[in-house]
């Protein structure tokens, strides 16, 4: 009898009752629920969450420095000033100064979520934080603000998948963690500036270069090209090198780059979603269009 078959047998009592431990376990521990996000989240934050989408909801930052809200029937500011988006809870959680500060989709209620922060990523229902002068990671549950120090030093970008934690820690080497910061392992032993997920691939910058890694096989890494930023999304490279923005098909092992038409001129960064490519110039305007180029508009 298989596996499967077997399961089937459990009494419908029994499942509950385990089902119920879960529960009750998660409810009185500072348990990590699993947290299944777009992948697209991820990217975004990796590349420095200018850009945060939420369906068909677009949280960006603009020229001007304000943070404003896109949907199909409206266009406005929430805010003066802001980064680091993160759509949360019917509305977007953002890094203003050392604040970091919760607005609902209007903008009109705010609150203040925690104070002298340096850097944080957001995971489900949990913040994950440094404070200023302190590389030391902690994490806030944000539905009832009760925070614990996760322990481990981060030396750069950090990012939470289910229940693992992944940082650029001593040397700039990449580590993974559980998310209470325990099982601290040495992940991948050489020097990267930053790094992001997509599927069960980790893909990082390293000397300017973009290579990738899979989660499962840590010894055998893939080396694209130079690159200034990047990222991935739809198994396709996105790309700026040499003020072009540019696609690479992953799937195809034969496949070049090609090169991305933008409107204006020096893209700096890019942002995807799953209809759009997002990409700021250097004078600071924002673009959307399809993920060949076709369609642009300029945000406000």
């Amino acid at each position: 009898m298989t596996k499967r078959k077997k399961l089937a047998f459990i009494p419908f009592a029994a499942a509950a009752l385990f089902v119920g431990a879960i529960l009750i376990a998660e409810a009185v521990t500072p348990l990590d629920r699993l947290h299944s996000a777009d992948d697209y989240e991820f990217q975004n934050v990796a590349v420095g969450g200018d850009v945060s989408i939420d369906g068909e909801i677009v949280y960006y930052i603009n020229q001007n420095g304000n943070i404003r809200v896109k949907s199909e029937a409206h266009d406005f500011k929430i805010a003066d000033s802001g980064e680091m988006l993160q759509a949360w809870g019917n509305g977007v959680i953002y890094k203003n100064g050392g604040e970091v500060i919760h607005s609902d989709i209007s903008g009109t209620k705010k609150r203040t979520v925690l104070e002298n922060v340096s850097d944080y990523f957001l995971s489900g229902n949990w913040i994950y934080y440094t404070e200023k002068n302190s590389a030391t990671l902690k994490k806030i549950r944000i539905t009832d603000n009760k925070k614990y120090d996760v322990g481990v030093k981060v030396n750069g970008d950090f990012a939470v998948r289910g229940n693992t934690l992944v940082f650029i820690g001593e040397k700039n080497y990449l580590y993974s963690a559980r998310t209470d910061g325990s099982q601290v392992k040495p992940f991948l032993g050489r020097k990267i500036d930053s790094f992001m997920f997509y599927g069960n691939y980790v893909y990082f910058l390293s000397d300017g270069e973009i290579k990738s890694v899979a989660t499962a096989n840590t010894s055998s890494i893939h080396t694209y090209f130079a690159a200034d930023c990047f990222t991935v999304y739809g198994d396709k490279l996105y790309f700026i090198k040499d003020n072009e923005l540019k696609v690479l098909d992953l799937i195809d092992p034969e496949a070049k780059p090609k090169k991305i038409k933008t409107k204006g001129e020096n893209p700096t960064k890019v942002y995807v979603s799953g209809k759009k490519l997002y990409y700021y110039l250097a004078d600071g305007s924002l673009y959307r269009t399809d993920l060949y180029g076709s369609g642009t508009e300029k945000m406000k």
